[in-house]
């Protein structure tokens, strides 16, 4: 972890593409040589996998993600602001655009939704509670396979997610409007949630947990089924 003075990662923006500020201060940079330079608080926070920092967290993901063939942007390097109580997260972004930048130009967004719900599917499979799982941090890669961005915030554990966790998960992937337009058919979210049980692990009581948890704790979202 190399110390470096907030200056430094000021003096960045005249090569840079400001993607986010923090309040006068950049946040999110897209250098000119294709690095982005992220900026986290070093505060800690409790999270199912225990206390950490969020810039250690992303780094963890990373190794753990690209160990379950999770496709995620790659780490280059942690910086400590020496000034601040700031970490930065450098790292190469992934290729390719956001699944919702694709639903927004497509017609018949249907085929690309029961897609993205066997997706949902293997992360859960593979241990992934994806926390900023809307269709924005979705990405469609330019092979066609997807890939995961904002990842700090997320648990990438050694087991598959539970029923409950994996009903949960809905809650942030369906949490805006747009989002649960792009992944209906015909006005409903039944083929998009039946297309992600028919890909997963879960047994007949894993499957009536799953729905059981949409009914009681996620009922806008299951009247919709």
């Amino acid at each position: 972890m190399r110390p470096v003075p907030f200056s430094e990662i000021q003096a960045l923006e005249p090569k840079s593409q400001v993607v986010r500020r923090m309040r006068n201060d950049p946040k999110v940079l897209l250098h000119e040589d294709g690095r982005v330079f992220k900026v986290v608080r070093s505060k800690i926070r409790l999270r199912l996998s225990g206390f950490g920092r969020r810039s250690k967290r992303f780094a963890v993901n990373c190794r753990r993600l690209a160990a379950r063939e999770i496709d995620c942007p790659k780490l280059l390097e942690i910086l400590r602001v020496t000034d601040r109580d700031l970490h930065v997260v450098v790292y190469e972004p992934l290729a390719g655009r956001t699944a919702r930048e694709i639903f927004a130009e497509t017609d018949d967004c249907s085929p690309m939704a029961l897609r993205l719900a066997r997706y949902v599917a293997l992360l859960h499979d593979r241990g992934v509670y994806f926390a900023g799982g809307h269709t924005d941090n979705y990405i469609v890669q330019p092979n066609g396979e997807f890939g995961i961005i904002d990842i700090q915030d997320s648990w990438v554990l050694p087991m598959p997610l539970n029923a409950i966790h994996r009903a949960l998960s809905f809650r942030i992937l369906l949490k805006y409007p747009e989002d649960r337009a792009a992944l209906s058919v015909d006005g409903r979210l039944k083929p998009f949630v039946d297309t992600y049980l028919d890909a997963t692990r879960l047994g007949r009581i894993g499957r009536y947990l799953f729905m059981t948890t949409l009914r009681l704790r996620l009922p806008e979202l299951y009247q919709q089924l």
